[in-house]
């Protein structure tokens, strides 16, 4: 953290009566008052949301599905976190995606399946390549976003503009911490300033989530306009590049990505609604956060709805792969909750697809081989992934459970009632299909454990999470991306339902 954490708001810790300056050496008063100001001046990147408004903003619901999109077929996207590894991984799937036309009919250069993305949430590594492709789309293919972030020593440029004292004081009067730097960065160097507010004017699916770790909470964070109407902040002004910082902000080797609440109509209007909605319909993370933003004296309140906004004026963001390294929880809060559920209700999804990108990798070990107990290195090393490795696997289970097994098995329920019920009675009416039932869903897990050759797939178990790779890596990670998701099962299924072929990478 930088000094600026340790002053606080309003620099309350001073004690401006014992500070004695030498009238005659203004330069020196000028040093100490600048310092002062540096050190007071807390560094936040987000805007103020002058109104709040549920049907404006960036969300999945304002954007238009785009010409070649349809409803018919939902596809969500998740990439896990996992350094440069990850993005390539993540890569090398939107290829795979790309490269498979959505007619069978088709010769090139007409609709593909990755037209009919709709949804791509991403995490810290993987964030990276989801916003790329919702900024650039089918350009992020002609080697722009492989220069800027994938075959790119970001690593060592961030380590280069960290050792630098001038990163620290590029803006004035504001003391930078060590995340602010790798935003900037990002912001410049990888995404060209664009915003949140290029996204939205752009107006088209596939919806973009980034996910970070809410500190205070302890739960997940999301860059979307209903996650920033809890800070009465306006998503669109933000630069892409601090989103993809907060989500790859690993703790201790980065600060914590700051944001600043807002307090006004706007978020006095969002919590209102937030905490007022039925629990059954709300969505329980959003909630939790909004009461939290209360009084302690009670949720009911008479108007003006009153916040606490003496204990809330920061939010603080770490790694979005502490709460979901694989991005999933935003699809599952979506369908039960969100968007997507009410897409589904109205009967305009057929086909539910969720691809699972996880880039997630299991280093050698020759433990059991051993003798001697392990070292406290190896020790601290395999304990810190063991919590990341199962939430990991539960999530994937329970979301092939969750949105297929489920399902199926609700659907084939209906069916045998319906053919009882006919054979008994058989002027009888049989109970209706739920419409959130009557749909064909696809839950496809796209990692390294599904390279069939064993030498590339211990080769690919074992690259560094890092923010730079070799070339040869680079080049294995997106063919491996794009021939796992080729040769899936599932997402072979899913051609033969939709009747299309699928071309090799070239």
């Amino acid at each position: 953290m930088g000094i600026a954490s340790t002053c606080g708001w309003g620099c309350r810790g001073a004690d401006r009566t014992h500070m004695k300056f030498d009238a005659g050496k203004p330069i020196y008063l000028a040093a100490i008052v600048a310092a002062l100001a540096l050190s007071c001046t807390p560094m936040y990147r987000n805007a103020p949301l002058t109104h709040f408004d549920t049907g404006a903003g960036y969300r999945l619901d304002v954007l238009d599905r785009g010409k070649d999109n349809t409803d018919s077929v939902f596809v969500c996207l998740t990439f896990s976190g996992g350094g440069t590894r990850s993005a390539a991984f993540a890569y090398g799937v939107l290829k795979a995606l790309g490269d498979t036309p959505k007619d069978r009919a088709a010769t090139g250069g007409g609709p593909s399946l990755l037209d009919e993305v709709d949804l791509i949430s991403g995490v810290s590594g993987g964030a990276f390549t989801a916003v790329a492709y919702g900024l650039w789309r089918d350009g992020v293919f002609d080697g722009t976003y492989e220069r800027r972030f994938l075959r790119r020593n970001v690593q060592w440029e961030l380590l280069v503009n960290l050792l630098r004292p001038i990163s620290l004081l590029r803006t004035p009067f504001v003391l930078m911490d060590r995340i602010d730097v790798a935003a900037y960065y990002y912001d410049e160097r990888v995404f060209d300033k664009a915003t949140y507010g290029d996204l939205l004017a752009d107006g088209r699916r596939p919806f973009i989530v980034v996910n970070a770790t809410d500190m205070t909470r302890r739960q997940r964070f999301e860059f979307t306009q209903d996650d920033f109407d809890l800070l009465g902040s306006d998503l669109s002004a933000l630069p892409l590049g601090w989103a993809a910082a907060a989500s790859s902000a690993v703790p201790l080797l980065l600060s914590p990505l700051r944001f600043r609440y807002f307090p006004g109509d706007a978020l006095r209007g969002a919590v209102r609604q937030t905490v007022n909605v039925p629990e059954c319909v709300g969505v329980p993370r959003r909630q939790r956060w909004a009461k939290s933003l209360l009084p302690d004296d009670g949720v009911e309140q008479e108007s003006p709805f009153r916040i606490d906004s003496d204990a809330h004026k920061f939010l603080y963001l770490l790694d979005g792969g502490l709460a979901d390294n694989l991005g999933l929880t935003h699809v599952l809060e979506s369908v039960r909750h969100g968007a997507i559920k009410g897409l589904i209700e109205q009967g305009k999804i057929n086909k539910l697809v969720v691809i699972v990108v996880d880039a997630s990798i299991e280093p050698s070990s020759d433990l059991e081989r051993r003798p001697s107990s392990p070292g406290l290195l190896a020790v601290g090393k395999r304990s810190s992934s063991i919590g990341l490795y199962n939430q990991s696997a539960t999530l994937t289970e329970l979301v092939r459970y969750a949105l297929h097994e489920a399902f199926r098995s609700t659907k084939t329920a209906y069916k045998e009632c319906e053919a009882a019920i006919d054979k008994a009675c058989p002027n009888a009416v049989a109970p209706t299909l739920p419409t959130q039932y009557d749909l064909d869903t696809y839950i496809i897990d796209v990692n390294f454990r599904r390279v069939p050759d064993r030498k590339k797939r211990e080769d690919l178990l074992r690259v560094m999470t890092t923010f730079f790779l070799p070339k040869e890596d680079i080049d294995s990670l997106i063919r491996a991306g794009h021939d796992v998701l080729i040769h899936h099962p599932e997402f072979q299924r899913l051609r033969d339902d939709l009747a299309v072929p699928t071309q090799s990478l070239p």
